[in-house]
């Protein structure tokens, strides 16, 4: 059985030992999603202002009828 120290008697991993790896795995898992959300809106910014610059400057050579 598992004892004071957060160990078990079998040599696996206690309890407390269990709740920190989850709850570390589940903080670099949040980290990870806020990351790839700011790199994505970060990107689509980028690709819209070029766009925007691309279509801005073919307006310019375009005849008028």
């Amino acid at each position: 059985m598992g004892t004071t120290d957060g160990k078990v008697g079998n040599g696996g991993l206690g309890t407390g030992s269990l709740v920190g790896i989850a709850i570390g795995v589940g903080a670099f898992v949040l980290i990870l999603l806020v990351v790839c959300v700011v790199l994505y809106r970060r990107q689509k910014k980028q690709i819209d202002e070029y766009k925007q610059l691309y279509f801005l400057q073919q307006s310019d050579y375009q005849v008028l009828s």
